[in-house]
C-alpha cells in the first residue's frame, strides 16, 4: 500500500508528536545515536537496524531488557565508550 505524500507528511506529523510525549531518558540518547550514525550509514540503513530491533524485541518487557549500567560495561568491553 503506497501511501501519498500528503498522507506520509501527516503520519510523519503524528510520529513526531509522540516521540515528543515520550520520556527523554529514551528519545535524547536514540537521537544521539541517530545523529551519530546516519552520515556514515544513512537514515534508511539506521531505519532498517531500529525496526529489526524493536521485531526481536516484540515479546520481552522491561523486567527483561538490559539496564544502563550493563549496557554500558558491554560498550567499554568493545571500545564504544
Amino acid at each position: 500500500m503506497a501511501l501519498s505524500p500528503e498522507e506520509m507528511d501527516k503520519a510523519a506529523a503524528e510520529a513526531e508528536a509522540e516521540l515528543k510525549l515520550m520520556s527523554q531518558h529514551v528519545t535524547v540518547p536514540m537521537a544521539r545515536w541517530w545523529q551519530q550514525n546516519y552520515m556514515k550509514t544513512g537514515h534508511k540503513r539506521l531505519g532498517r537496524i531500529l525496526v529489526a530491533h524493536a521485531k526481536a524485541m516484540a515479546t520481552t518487557n522491561q523486567t527483561d531488557w538490559a539496564e544502563d549500567d550493563r549496557v554500558n560495561a558491554m560498550m567499554e568491553d568493545k571500545g564504544d565508550v
